[in-house]
C-alpha cells in the first residue's frame, strides 16, 4: 500500500511461491489486533479524501466489529484495543505526516482496495448476502469521488 502511495506499480509474477502458515481459527486476542492494526493503518495511510469518504463503510463495519464481539465475548479485549490506538494516537499522527508527504499525485493505491470483507472460513449469510453487496454498491458510487 504505501509503495503504491509512493508512485510505484506492484506486478504479479505467476510462477512465484508463497508459503504461509495459516489458520482459519482466530482466537479473540487475533481479533483484536487485527481490529487495532487496521485503525492504525486507516489513521496513518489512508489519505483524508478517503477517510471523509468512506466514513459511512468504516463506521458500518466498526459497528459490526463491535456487535461481532459482543456477541463472540471479546468486547472488553477489543476496547482495550481501542483504547491503546487513543494512547498512540500522537505518534500515529506524526506518522501520518510523515507517510501523506511522501504521497505521490499520481498513487494508485485507492484503486487497489476491496469493496468486500472477506476472511476464509467466514461466509455468514449476512457478510455474502446483504454486507458485501451493499459495499460493494456504496464503494462503486463513492470511488470516483476519490480518485
Amino acid at each position: 500500500m504505501r509503495l503504491r502511495q509512493a508512485g510505484y506499480d506492484s506486478v504479479l509474477l505467476p510462477s512465484a511461491v508463497v508459503r504461509h502458515k495459516y489458520t482459519a481459527t482466530f482466537s479473540h486476542n487475533k481479533y483484536v489486533f487485527i481490529e487495532r492494526n487496521r485503525m492504525m493503518v486507516l489513521i496513518k495511510d489512508w489519505p483524508l479524501r478517503l477517510l471523509v469518504a468512506g466514513a459511512p463503510a468504516l463506521v458500518a463495519a466498526q459497528l459490526s466489529v463491535v456487535a461481532f464481539a459482543a456477541r463472540g465475548g471479546w468486547l472488553l479485549p477489543l476496547a482495550r484495543g481501542y483504547a491503546e490506538v487513543v494512547r498512540s494516537i500522537g505518534p500515529l499522527l506524526a506518522d501520518r505526516r510523515r507517510v501523506q508527504a511522501l504521497r505521490a499525485p499520481d498513487a494508485t493505491d485507492v484503486e487497489h482496495l476491496s469493496a468486500s470483507i472477506q476472511f476464509e472460513g467466514f461466509d455468514h449469510p449476512l457478510l455474502t448476502k446483504i454486507a458485501n453487496p451493499l459495499l460493494e454498491a456504496y464503494w462503486r458510487l463513492v470511488r470516483p469521488l476519490v480518485r
